[in-house]
């Protein structure tokens, strides 16, 4: 029989599950907002072929259950992940967000303005339970703009760094001997490339007193805290068996770069090694460095000459300082003796000789240095005196 509510009376309607369901949504839109996409760049001026980083942010005002980034396809720049995406919470406005970060390794590898398209970002947000919430399609406000620099054809190989360091580790040097191998560990560290990017150093290892064997070696790479570099570290190891005993000579390495923070070439080296070695000498050596050098006498002549004069002059100076006069001996008297030889040109000789004499330069660099030093220490000096 149909029910009829009294007149006057409040008529409370039935609970309708379809409609309760088409409601839920609608909460649901209301209750999440579409995220925001940001994108952004290490640096907007870069060379060609050189590591960046590209990132992008997802800010949301709740948890995001399934994310799906689709990156922009440029035929003159490439993008790949760097490690996983990292996610913190902030309060912006009184209003709790959500930022996850995407991070790529972007590389231009032509030079002139490149415009990269704006990132989109589709995916659903979590909702209570663990289920999951609405659709969410959207897009960067912006694209990214380079203004890329063409390499420098004179620098090879082209390597643009902000930092390039090399180090070296020996090990089984305490007592050397022929036959018996000596490891070697070359690491290498670049600030702006990741380590599979350093160059190898293995073809730099070569010499006819000792053997060479690779050993382990192995590249990581990581975002610097600011989220802004590459930090890379390479690291070879070699097993050097020296042939003959003596003096080994571990050879230099270096690699060339460029620093994209001053625009200039440089050098990263590592500097030559010396072992002591016990055992046989080699006996073709005295040979080989005759050769070399051709002939000692003149490398002799030309490193004995001014060390020999430079300990003269100390000497010299040092017996002036002993008499007492604070001058050379027989300085006052070369004055006479040179006058008559050089005639009109000792006045502006001396002049010169005046002007860059050492004592003179000393005693303003002295006084430039007291006028700049704190007040403590310009009263100590005086109580000192």
């Amino acid at each position: 029989y149909p029910f009829q509510a009294p007149q006057g009376q409040y008529q409370q309607p039935y609970w309708n599950p379809y409609q309760q369901a088409q409601q839920q949504p609608q909460q649901q839109q209301q209750q999440f907002k579409p995220p925001r996409v940001e994108t952004s760049i290490s640096d907007s001026t870069p060379y060609e072929q050189q590591s960046l980083v590209y990132t992008l942010r997802i800010i949301s005002s709740g948890n995001l259950k399934t994310v799906s980034p689709e990156l922009p396809q440029v035929g003159s720049v490439v993008l790949r992940p760097l490690g996983e995406p990292v996610t913190r919470s902030s309060k912006t406005a009184g209003e709790q967000e959500m930022t996850t970060e995407y991070r790529y390794l972007l590389m231009p590898f032509s030079g002139g303005v490149i415009q990269i398209p704006p990132a989109r970002v589709t995916g659903t947000y979590a909702a209570s339970g663990g289920a999951e919430g609405p659709f969410f399609d959207v897009e960067a406000r912006q694209a990214v703009m380079l203004k890329v620099r063409p390499a420098v054809e004179s620098v090879q190989p082209w390597l643009p760094l902000y930092n390039l360091q090399i180090d070296a580790k020996i090990r089984g040097t305490d007592r050397p001997v022929a036959g018996s191998p000596v490891t070697v560990e070359v690491e290498t560290k670049a600030v702006g490339a990741t380590g599979s990017q350093i160059p190898s150093i293995a073809s730099q290892f070569s010499s006819d007193e000792f053997r060479i064997y690779p050993g382990k070696n192995f590249a990581e790479g990581k975002i610097s805290p600011d989220g802004r570099t590459l930090l890379g570290r390479r690291v070879e190891t070699f097993t050097l068996v020296p042939q003959y005993g003596g003096w080994l000579k571990i050879p230099a390495v270096s690699i060339n770069w460029w620093n994209v923070r001053y625009n200039r070439p440089e050098v990263a080296s590592l500097l030559m090694h010396q072992l002591n070695v016990a055992g046989p000498a080699n006996p073709n050596r005295r040979v080989s460095d005759a050769a070399e050098t051709g002939g000692s006498p003149v490398r002799s002549i030309l490193y004995w000459v001014p060390l020999i004069a430079a300990i003269a002059m100390l000497l010299y100076g040092w017996i002036g300082a002993f008499l007492g006069s604070g001058k050379l001996p027989g300085l006052s008297s070369l004055p006479r003796v040179v006058k008559p030889i050089l005639g009109q040109l000792y006045a502006p000789i001396a002049s010169i000789v005046g002007r860059v004499s050492p004592r003179r330069h000393f005693h303003r660099f002295r006084t430039w240095t007291g006028r700049r030093l704190p007040v403590s220490w310009k009263l100590w000096f005086c109580l000192r005196a």
